[in-house]
């Protein structure tokens, strides 16, 4: 059984990119530099001169304002760019390619500093790339080069497809119900041949250049799934303190569970599904802490009351709910839910709650933080996705911290990292404070800026009827019904707005702040305060921990290569708009052009089956393939996200196509549904559904759902047999 994971608290860090704080000043900020300013190391790049830096922020700042216009680029598509410049790109791209430079650590300055300070003018590519080769290593740089110059991925996937099969007839053959299990592990034998001769022609290749093939070693690791947070953190704190595993590659498998992961790299299913449910049970309310917390409530273990709280152990001793995330909660009261930001172009995400620096779980939180971060490093570096829903916001802050592990307060205020578009929306958890600044408090400006001055009663009779219009929930809450500004905040004080008590036990926003009533009067010094502690005090200890993780892994400062945006889509997978798939979409998720098909055409026809008439069941126009689509048209949001989970084992898109094979039997006959033998089912690592022949649509949806929802509430990676 692994080892509880050790109190972690957050270290300096020693890895830098850059040598001082984050590019976080705004345009008003430019005006001049001091000696020991950022942009002091900045200059110090042969041809940057202030000049220089202007222009470049400049052009990030309305790259930025752009990307807010358009709604924020989902994607890592950025070919039509007006702000990216291909010649930049270009020469980052050829510098990288030269392996003296990569490998023997040559890599001119600027092709780190540029990239960094304005990553919207270069490519996305040209910043993956760097972050590639340069960021995690010299042992995943050369092999990063090696498979660029002999470019062996497509064998490899015929590799992996071939090796798939063969592994699924042997569990055939010893399942007891084959009617000929010698064939069988004939067949097999024959498809490993094939694997083995694809093989052959890599290392050959390898050889044309000179090279040996060579692969990076394998951490693995045994989690429970019943205890799954506690292994998980426990495997990371070793994975990432121990020099010789942490440059592995980490691969998982569930105790107890035949499944494994039968390819490397991103086809890794299993070790790709411990990733998504590891995310999925961060934000599970038997870990997480409700809305109703208080600064006492991880010292009252020993009352009965508390004791419902008490539900992740670790090693025998119990532990309280945490408070992780602003808790929005699904209308089944057991899942935290991503939230969108007051900016309207901003995607939804989970943003951490904000606590004092006093609680007594502060600790705890921080441990969870940087576990986080480890996962999320520890996913980027092997080609994973880390499927927790992070607000860009919070991303933001991540980004931008110093080389001490500290979120620089100058640039978090002066620099305005996060501001008051990065507050809760208003009809969600928090959403009253970015109302109410935006309703309440522009209103207010604006009285107090009349032109000719009004005089104190005409001040005091304005301040009473904005206080008292009853439109203010329906106006600036979004709410159903009419409140006004005195009755929705009556019993308000200056305290945490998250929480419900709003009493002692309540973090103060000032001194002796539960004492302090919320009035039309002193409002907007209770939404700076509470802006300040949301944005910063309150959340400032969960962003550091977090990027500490990340630098457990490779220096978190290469994070500043690619937006928030670019990190909350490319590694959590937000914005993948299942809630909103047409057929198109739809179809683009599985190989239908018969070219992904080729290495299960033939397996099939390596056991003798009919090759030519498989593909003709399995064309786009095909019933099985019409089934598929129909039922995913027909599906809500949460079916969606439980088949993908099913067929990938991550409840998100992810790169790679979906292919669709036929449940054969040894002679080739594509068999009928019947239970339990012949079920749908996916092999995860191929990103592969099999399929048994359906006579109805009905049919095939009652059985795909039953299985598929099933499989998503008992949770497994197991070997199929008939």
């Amino acid at each position: 059984t692994p080892l509880a994971a050790h109190d972690i608290i957050p270290s300096d860090q020693n890895n830098s990119l850059i040598d001082q704080s984050s590019r976080s000043r705004k345009l008003s900020d430019t005006g001049s530099y001091s000696d020991d300013d950022d942009i002091g190391v900045r200059l110090s790049c042969e041809g940057l001169d202030e000049i220089c830096v202007q222009c470049l922020e400049i052009i990030e700042y309305l790259a930025e304002v752009d990307g807010r216009l358009e709604g924020g680029r989902k994607k890592n598509d950025d070919s039509d760019s007006i702000f990216v410049n291909k010649g930049l790109s270009q020469k980052l791209t050829e510098q990288l390619e030269s392996p003296l430079f990569v490998v023997g650590k040559a890599i001119p300055e600027w092709c780190l500093v540029l990239p960094s300070f304005c990553p919207h003018l270069f490519s996305y590519d040209s910043r993956k790339l760097l972050l590639d080769r340069v960021a995690f290593g010299i042992s995943r740089s050369t092999l990063k080069q090696q498979e660029a110059k002999v470019n062996v991925g497509r064998l490899r996937q015929r590799m992996t497809a071939l090796r798939a099969r063969a592994v699924e007839l042997v569990g055939e053959a010893f399942s007891g119900g084959s009617e000929d299990p010698t064939a069988l592990q004939l067949q097999a034998d024959e498809l490993y041949g094939m694997e083995e001769a694809l093989g052959a022609r890599i290392r050959s290749s390898f050889r044309a250049e000179g090279w040996e093939e060579t692969a990076l070693q394998v951490a693995k690791a045994v989690v429970h799934r019943d205890l799954l947070i506690a292994d998980a953190m426990s495997i990371m704190e070793q994975y990432a303190t121990d020099p010789l595993l942490n440059r592995r590659r980490l691969e998982v498998r569930f105790e107890g569970e035949s499944g494994f992961d039968a390819a490397s790299g991103d086809e890794a299913g299993v070790t790709r599904g411990f990733y998504a449910d590891v995310a999925e049970n961060l934000l599970n309310c038997e870990y997480v802490a409700g809305v109703s917390f208080s600064l006492t409530c991880a010292t009252r273990l020993n009352t009965p009351s508390a004791m419902n709280s008490i539900t992740f152990k670790a090693n025998g001793e119990p532990c309280s709910k945490l408070p992780l995330w602003i808790p929005d909660i699904d209308s089944s009261g057991q899942v935290i839910i991503p939230t969108p930001r007051a900016a309207p172009s901003s995607l939804i995400g989970i943003f951490p709650r904000p606590i004092g620096k006093l609680h007594p779980q502060l600790l705890e939180v921080l441990n969870a933080f940087r576990f986080m971060g480890r996962l999320f490093a520890a996913a980027l570096r092997d080609g994973f996705m880390f499927p927790l829903p992070l607000s860009a916001s919070f991303l933001k802050l991540v980004q931008h911290g110093n080389t001490a592990g500290n979120i620089d307060t100058d640039a978090v205020r002066g620099g305005n990292i996060l501001s008051s578009s990065d507050l809760p929306r208003p009809g969600f958890l928090g959403g009253e404070v970015y109302a109410v600044e935006m309703h309440i408090c522009r209103a207010l400006d604006q009285i107090d800026q009349a032109d000719p001055p009004l005089s104190e009663a005409e001040l005091e009779r304005e301040y009473c009827r904005i206080a008292s219009d009853k439109s203010f929930a329906r106006e600036a809450l979004g709410k159903s019904y009419d409140c006004s500004f005195d009755d929705y905040f009556q019993d308000r004080t200056f305290v945490d707005p998250l929480d419900p008590t709003q009493g002692i036990e309540a973090h103060p926003l000032c001194q002796n702040g539960h004492n302090k009533s919320v009035t039309i009067h002193n409002i907007r010094e209770w939404v700076a305060l509470a802006k300040d502690f949301m944005l910063h005090d309150g959340v400032i200890g969960q962003a550091v921990a977090f990027r500490a993780g990340v630098g457990d892994f490779f220096s978190s400062d290469y994070l500043r290569l690619f937006t928030a945006e670019e990190l909350q889509s490319d590694v959590c997978g937000v914005g993948d708009n299942v809630d909103n798939w047409d057929e198109g979409d739809i179809r683009k998720l599985f190989k239908l052009d018969g070219k992904g098909a080729t290495e299960a055409l033939v397996a099939v026809a390596a056991i003798g089956g009919n090759a030519e008439a498989l593909s003709r069941r399995f064309g786009p126009s095909s019933p099985t393939i019409k089934f598929v689509i129909k039922a995913l048209l027909e599906a809500s949001p949460k079916q969606r996200r439980m088949f993908l989970s099913f067929v990938t084992s991550v409840p998100i898109v992810t790169p790679g196509q979906i292919e669709v094979v036929p449940v054969v039997s040894s002679s080739g006959e594509f068999l009928p549904m019947r239970d339990p033998g012949c079920l749908p089912r996916a092999n995860t690592c191929a990103r592969r559904l099999y399929l048994p022949k359906f006579e109805t649509y009905q049919s095939f949806k009652q059985v795909l759902w039953a299985v598929v929802e099933e499989e998503f509430k008992h949770k497994g990676f197991f070997e199929w047999s008939l």
